[in-house]
Order: C-alpha cells, then structure tokens, then sequence
C-alpha cells in the first residue's frame, strides 16, 4: 500500500541523512551504498564492538540523565545478545563511579535446547558447558546456571560483590503444541519445560 513510514516524508530519515542508502529515481526503490555502515564504529572505523562501543556508553548516559532528577533510582539494566558472537561476554565493566549504586543486573535466562527445537526433551538438556540428563538433574543443573549469575556481576558497581539479580526475560517456546489456539489441545510438553523453568528459578 505504499504507506510511509516517515511523518516528514522519507528526507526526514537519519540514515538518509548519512548517507547509509539513497532513492533511486529510476528504479523508483531504495538504493544501499554503505552495507557496512553498521559494522564499522564511525569514529575510529574499527570494527564494531557492540557491548563496549555502544551498551555501556548508553548505560552510563541514561544512568546519569535519571539520577539527576531521581538520585535514588534503581537501574535495570540487560545484556545485549550477540548471536554472530555467541562466546563474547555479555557482562560490562561498569565501575560504581560511572553509574552509580542501585544496578540491578536483569539478565535473561532460557532453557537454549528446548527454545532452540521449539522441542523438550524428558532424559536430556544442554546447561552452561555441560549435559544434563533426567528431569530432577535437569531442574537443578538448571538452577545451579541461574545461581552462577551472580559472580558474573563483580564487574557492575563498587562493591565488589555483585549487584543484585532479576531474571528479567525467561520462558518457553508454547508453538511445542501444533494449533495451540484451538480448544483440547495437549499441552503436556509445554507444561513440562515450563516446570522445568520455574523449578529452575
């Protein structure tokens, strides 16, 4: 339907402005002339690093915007997720000088295997570089990775301690059950893995 995505029309567009793509007038459609523009850090032209380059800049300026009109907020702050760089740590260096007391660290925590096969298995789980197999091993190898999270966060605040932990996304996949929308269906697998995330936690 040709509908427009821009209220001032598509000039208004950031990176139009920046020369990220054009709109070709022959071909009536838009045209990419930096495929790269986003790979790149546009200040030094390295290759970006997500966490570092953006992540905790960002931490630190919202940190510091909120506080200065609220001194005592809680900050919840969650991990980006790198999938083209899976083994790259998700965990800032934030000392307590740049953002303050009262981090909360809101990390996200799914069981990868079933999320992944949108599938669940009774005898067998992947954790954190390890298997685990039957449902009660299952369930507290699961809770021993969840518990793990808190030496992560030595790296956030001035405590040296760790902040605070919030699981702040974990669930399961609900399309285990073909039609799940419909009346009578079996959810039994979905029960499962959902037991298996709230033992868990």
């Amino acid at each position: 339907k040709k509908v427009i995505a821009w209220t001032d029309g598509p000039e208004s567009c950031i990176w139009l402005q920046n020369g990220v793509w054009e709109y070709d007038n022959q071909t009536k459609k838009p045209k990419l002339l930096k495929p790269n523009y986003f790979a790149r850090n546009p200040r030094t032209n390295e290759k970006v690093d997500f966490l570092n380059d953006y992540m905790i800049p960002f931490w630190k300026r919202i940190s510091r915007a909120i506080r200065a009109e609220i001194p005592n907020a809680i900050m919840f702050i969650e991990p980006h997720i790198d999938l083209a760089d899976p083994q790259q740590t998700e965990v800032p260096n934030l000392e307590g000088d740049e953002v303050g007391t009262g981090i909360v660290w809101a990390k996200h925590w799914y069981d990868g295997l079933t999320l992944m096969t949108q599938t669940t298995n009774k005898l067998f789980a992947l954790g954190t570089g390890t298997a685990y197999i039957g449902t009660e091993n299952i369930q507290k190898g699961f809770g021993r990775d969840i518990s793990s999270f808190h030496n992560s966060t030595k790296r956030i605040g001035d405590t040296g301690n760790g902040t605070p932990i919030l699981v702040g996304e974990c669930g399961i996949p609900f399309n285990m059950t073909p039609e799940p929308w419909l009346p009578g269906q079996n959810f039994d697998r979905c029960n499962y893995a959902m037991n298996n995330t709230m033992s868990a936690l």
